[in-house]
């Protein structure tokens, strides 16, 4: 029993130490990827300044469209409409266009022709051009009717009715008979339709052309003056002005509120561009393997997701309170007569709820391009609903009770939708506090004060006789953060079985597993059975733990492989991208990995570096089985991926800094660790230089450089010196040979040079499957074809006969260019004796040959032989 309490001790301590190590991890973590991302948006400033401001642009248009909204609604609306005096009436422009023309109608003519002198000496028009006379009806009414738009206007001076021909709204003129009194009558026609028509008040009165009021003004003067000569009376003049009757407004729009109407649509784009702007960077690091690479370098996935969520956070809580003081600067009523805690969490919940749904869906997208085509999507989509959502007399019909029980359902799925709940609330506050539309009475309302106490009261009236019923504010707020955690418990399931965020996927119910949890770890049970079999001794118990690790100190590989499936069951069409392997590499040793182009080398190190799931077996780093423990391992890994994984915007200190930070490296000799690594990768006058400008062999120095940061003991290259130039190559082997140092190294590469310089074992993959693995002299010595003599004359086929003749066992490898290569099996060392005796004493032979020379089989020569590459040509 004391036995069993003291080893219950000792692992509780483990557990409060382990979990407080994690916590500060998590917190360092998240720490220092917070400031990368500051870093990214402060580069990127003017795209940071639009997200943050872009609200006190749309309170600016408000305001704009304000203004125009009561500028237009002011036209119709005139107490004391101006006195306007009567002038000339202007001439009509334009071929064969004809001012006025006259028909005469009866037999008394004399007034007729008086009046039509006197017009036009008024107006300085021409009879017979500016003004034409009809000599019978037909050339008045026909006339018309044949060139419409030819005349301003027409006048008939008559005794007598004149019929008008096909016209639907006057079907005569009437001419009435005077019966002998000295009556003057006359009708003047014009064209309705060239006048400027009232479309928006249906009520207003008939337009009047102000060139027919003058003529009639013109003849009326002609009919007095003819009537004043008759009498021998003194001559009139009449002058003239008019007046239009004065206008009321319409009060149905004339408190007319854009902010409080037009609001949500607007206001719905800030939290979209920053929804955007989010969705599209998160997506960027996954699509270009910068999350992989974290991941490798020990970063956890929460501190990836929170420290996102953190940067996306501040923004959208600067950008909301730029709205809401630029609302408070330009006096909008919605904001000045509501709580400003009630405007901050409602834009504030909306956005993170659409934060979080753009978390959500950036687990789901693969490529940029795809993100940036949902979030315009959004975007748009967006608008139109929120067009639709903003009207009050919508949200009101949708809430009207006794509706049919479909409408529930459709208020239901609306409620998963930010968008429709920050419309709502909205909605809520600008039916109160903003100007809004009276239905019953026909007019709009002044806005009053919005308290808190409204906002916990549903909004209750009738509308068109029905009565409607809407919860109160705080509900919809309520389904806002059920929303925001709806969203974030999918984008957490989603991150976990896609394989395409954390490199490898996890199972459909990975929650409900003791492995998820933290209830399984499989060295715990080898510490555990280790405990049993020593003393609980604290100073034994540490010893036992260092001999475990250094057993386990290397990397060891136990039948780990990986096949992709084309159906959902296994078939014969499954493609075994890695066969099963078993292998081990010991500490201070470098292993390279050669193989042809989808041999399977780059599937093995992801699935070793945690990118992909294994579809069996395991490996152990330094004791850590990568199936349950790759958090821990993660933080003895160093990796230098196939393509760089850096940050165009941060510079190549910036990156050392980061991953320092990462690797715990402390603070007091970490500036000098970076600076020394810059040194030793030529990179320290490049140190403060966007990595976006750096040339491809800086970069993959700088990956180099990451992949050593804070002295991992394991560290695993995808084609290192990829894109290099020869100088730069040779300066990334020294310093990789220096880095192996106390480490397992695991390198992959296609350059045969590179691999004989660096490695101290080579493993050959063909077809997802290591064919065979040694040193490179052992390699050459077992798969090479033995010596190569070359030989160069200028008769090589007379040459090549003199010494298959001698040595049967000599085998041609080449016969070109004057050149003869032939090799000797090492098996043979007689053979190989006898045919340099030939070379040095054969006098016939030796005055063939101008030069020769001798060498060892090349890994060339093995790395084809390995892959069944090869071919031997004898004679």
């Amino acid at each position: 029993m004391e036995e069993f309490s003291s080893q219950k001790l000792l692992s509780a301590d483990t557990r409060n130490s382990y979990f407080s190590d994690s916590a500060r991890q998590l917190l360092l973590q998240t720490k220092i990827l917070c400031w990368k991302n500051y870093l990214l948006f402060s580069r990127q400033y003017i795209t940071t300044l639009i997200l943050i401001f872009s609200p006190f642009l749309v309170c600016l248009y408000l305001v704009g469209l304000q203004n125009l909204s009561e500028s237009l609604l002011s036209r119709d609306y005139e107490i004391n409409p101006p006195i306007k005096s009567t002038a000339k009436i202007p001439k009509c422009v334009g071929k064969d266009c004809e001012t006025l023309r006259f028909w005469i109608s009866g037999e008394n003519k004399e007034w007729a022709d008086f009046v039509i002198d006197s017009v036009s000496k008024d107006f300085n028009l021409k009879i017979g051009k500016d003004v034409k006379i009809a000599k019978k009806p037909d050339d008045f009414g026909q006339y018309f009717l044949k060139n419409m738009n030819k005349t301003k206007i027409g006048v008939v001076l008559c005794t007598e009715s004149l019929i008008l021909p096909r016209n639907d709204f006057i079907k005569e003129i009437p001419c009435q008979n005077t019966n002998g009194f000295s009556v003057y009558l006359y009708n003047i026609l014009y064209n309705l339709t060239e006048t400027s028509i009232n479309l928006f008040d249906k009520n207003a009165p008939d337009p009047l052309d102000q060139s027919v009021l003058l003529v009639k003004i013109a003849i009326d003067r002609a009919i007095l003056k003819y009537s004043a000569k008759l009498k021998g009376a003194e001559i009139p003049n009449i002058e003239a002005s008019f007046q239009s009757f004065p206008k009321a407004g319409n009060r149905f729009v004339e408190n007319y509120d854009c902010v409080a109407m037009v609001g949500p649509m607007l206001f719905f784009i800030p939290p979209l561009l920053i929804f955007g702007m989010i969705v599209s960077e998160v997506v960027k690091e996954k699509e270009l393997k910068l999350r992989h690479g974290l991941a490798v370098m020990g970063v956890s996935s929460s501190a990836f997701w929170i420290s996102w969520f953190i940067t996306a956070f501040i923004i959208s809580l600067l950008s909301t309170n730029c709205l809401i003081f630029s609302a408070y600067l330009f006096d909008f009523d919605v904001f000045m007569n509501s709580p400003y805690l009630i405007q901050l969490m409602n834009f504030e919940l909306f956005t993170l709820s659409m934060l979080m749904l753009g978390f959500c869906l950036s687990t789901i997208l693969k490529s940029v391009k795809v993100a940036y085509t949902i979030s315009y999507t959004f975007l748009l989509t967006g608008i139109v609903m929120q067009s639709i959502l903003e009207s009050h007399l919508i949200m009101q019909l949708i809430h009207v009770k006794d509706l049919p029980s479909w409408t529930y359902w459709i208020r239901w799925i609306f409620s998963y939708y930010p968008g429709y709940n920050f419309s709502k609330i909205y909605s809520d506050i600008g039916g109160k506090a903003g100007g809004h539309p009276n239905f019953d009475e026909r007019r709009f309302e002044e806005g009053t004060e919005y308290s808190m106490k409204d906002f916990s009261q549903p909004r209750v009236g009738y509308i068109n006789g029905y009565e409607y019923y809407i919860k109160p504010s705080i509900d919809s707020m309520y389904d806002q953060i059920f929303d925001f955690f709806l969203f974030l418990v999918l984008a957490w399931y989603f991150d976990h079985i896609l394989s395409s965020n954390r490199g490898k996927s996890d199972q459909l119910w990975f929650m409900f597993t003791k492995e998820y949890w933290g209830c399984k770890r499989r060295l715990k049970k080898q510490l555990n059975k280790h405990i049993e079999m020593v003393s609980i001794k604290e100073s034994i118990l540490e010893d036992s733990i260092e001999e475990i690790k250094e057993k386990n100190e290397g990397l060891r590989i136990e039948g780990i492989y990986k096949t992709y499936k084309k159906h959902l069951f296994s078939s014969s069409d499954d493609i075994e991208a890695v066969k099963p392997i078993n292998l081990s590499i010991e500490k201070d040793e470098l292993l390279v990995l050669i193989g042809h182009n989808g041999a399977g080398k780059t599937t093995l190190l992801s699935m070793l570096t945690g990118l992909l799931s294994p579809t069996g077996g395991t490996a152990y780093i330094s004791n850590y089985d990568i199936s349950h423990d790759m958090d821990k391992t993660y933080r003895i890994m160093g990796y230098c991926p196939q393509f760089d994984i850096l940050w165009n915007e941060l510079t190549g200190y910036e990156h050392l800094k980061l991953f320092s930070i990462i690797k715990n490296i402390p603070e007091n000799i970490r500036e000098k660790s970076i600076s020394d690594t810059l040194k030793n990768v030529s990179l320290e006058d490049a140190a403060n230089l966007p990595v976006g400008k750096y040339s491809g062999g800086m970069r993959r120095r700088l990956s180099v450089a990451i992949s050593n940061v804070g002295n991992p003991l394991i560290i695993f290259m995808d084609e290192p010196t990829t894109g290099m130039d020869p100088i730069s190559k040779r300066f990334v082997w020294k310093l990789i040979k220096n880095m192996k140092k106390n480490k397992v190294v695991v390198l992959t590469t296609h350059s045969m040079e590179e691999a004989e310089v660096l490695s101290d074992k080579i493993a050959v993959m063909v077809d997802g499957k290591i064919k065979c693995i040694g040193t490179p002299l052992y390699l050459k010595n077992t798969f090479g074809e033995g010596y190569k003599v070359e030989l160069f004359s200028k008769d090589t086929h007379k040459l090549w006969s003199y010494i298959s003749s001698s040595i049967p066992n000599a085998h041609l490898v080449d016969n070109s260019g004057g050149s003869l290569v032939i090799s000797i099996s090492r098996n043979l060392p007689e053979e190989a004796l006898k045919l340099y005796k030939m070379i040095e004493e054969d006098h016939e032979i030796s005055e063939l040959i101008e030069n020769w020379g001798l060498s060892n089989a090349s890994l060339e020569e093995v790395f084809m032989r390995v892959t069944e590459k090869i071919h031997h040509y004898n004679k």
